[in-house]
């Protein structure tokens, strides 16, 4: 869907006097869910998002790329008709290997969201494609609504473009199938629960198959108060098959989401946590961790926010930790986002660099 914004005023009509701030919006999820729809119809959605960025030089770290980038390029087709929704996105902006450590990539047109949905029940709905596996906060904000240019360090990891490389915690998309409600509506105005199950054919990198006979599974419990507090909790396990330095190996992986978001008289407040650990026959396993904690504030068509955020990939003394405040700013009468980041980036010494950096993006939704 389309960045927030506060749409056009009629002509011949003041402005009303603004009411108190309700805070920033916030969307997540891969988009709103379906609801029953007589006949077929069919809409298009997207966003453009273009970041220019500057880097602090360092003598020992390769910071060559000062300029202009594409983040996303996306589009999406949606069909629904009764309880029946099919989903289809690409994004023109992906680096064609996808890979973090290459900063030569060149783009490469690639899918995002390829799934079917219908709802079960008005408690349950079931999807089968390609999604958002339902796990960590920072990757299942809806991109368009983010109130950072980036999702933070923890979910997203170091780009080889911004300092040593590191791969952060997410799970990405994954092919697979769930059964989930966002809000199982109890109570619009007081308690109510979400949740999701799911299994998929793991963190296989975008293979088209599976990358072994097993599959990963994920869950997810959220509770909620209102508008005003949500509370998760979700987990994941994947066995999954890896090529490393030319052959082939199994890990064992474990994951563990704890997450908040309060939000009310303009203010929104959010903290993440992710524990995952990593086995592996011939090596020790390896514990990452990463967690953000951030705060953000409205007033009509203006943001202020501040985020800290960690990641330690695996405890060997490479963590790193950044501070982010934004600007932003959601145009009145056309579906402009401009935001503007500045990022201090703290690392422990064996991959220390100098590498703060300040960024301006211009998205534009439709």
């Amino acid at each position: 869907g389309a960045a927030p914004g506060l749409g056009p005023i009629p002509a011949g009509r003041s402005l009303p006097e603004a009411p108190p701030p309700a805070g920033p919006k916030r969307k997540f999820g891969d988009y709103a869910e379906e609801t029953a729809q007589e006949g077929l119809r069919v809409d298009m959605n997207g966003f453009l998002r273009v970041v220019v960025e500057a880097l602090q030089n360092d003598d020992g770290f390769d910071a060559r790329n000062d300029g202009f980038r594409i983040a996303n390029a996306r589009i999406g087709v949606r069909a629904r008709q009764g309880r029946l929704l099919a989903y289809a996105s690409l994004d023109a902006a992906v680096g064609d290997r996808e890979t973090y450590e290459d900063i030569d990539e060149t783009y490469a047109v690639m899918p995002r969201d390829l799934l079917l949905r219908y709802r079960l029940a008005e408690f349950a709905s079931i999807t089968l494609g390609r999604f958002k596996t339902p796990y960590d906060l920072g990757q299942l904000e809806l991109t368009a609504y983010r109130l950072f240019i980036d999702a933070p360090v923890e979910s997203r990891g170091v780009l080889p473009s911004q300092g040593v490389a590191a791969v952060g915690l997410r799970q990405g998309r994954q092919l697979g199938g769930m059964v989930h409600r966002a809000r199982i509506g109890l109570d619009p105005d007081g308690f109510d629960l979400g949740y999701a199950l799911a299994l998929t054919n793991g963190r296989a990198n975008g293979l088209e198959f599976n990358d072994n006979d097993r599959v990963a599974g994920f869950g997810r419990l959220s509770l909620y108060w209102a508008q005003i507090v949500q509370v998760n909790v979700a987990g994941f396990f994947d066995d999954r098959t890896v090529v490393d330095g030319g052959a082939t190996v199994d890990e064992d992986a474990r994951g563990l989401e704890v997450s908040a978001l309060v939000q009310g008289a303009g203010f929104s407040l959010e903290g993440q946590i992710l524990l995952e650990n990593v086995g592996r026959a011939d090596l020790p396993d390896a514990d990452a961790w990463g967690a953000h904690a951030q705060v953000a504030y409205a007033w009509g068509a203006f943001l202020v926010a501040y985020r800290i955020a960690h990641l330690d990939p695996d405890g060997r003394d490479n963590a790193v930790t950044e501070h982010t405040a934004s600007l932003g700013y959601d145009a009145a009468s056309i579906p402009l986002r401009v935001l503007v980041n500045g990022t201090l980036a703290d690392e422990r010494a064996r991959v220390r660099v100098d590498n703060h950096r300040l960024a301006m993006l211009v998205q534009v939704t439709f």
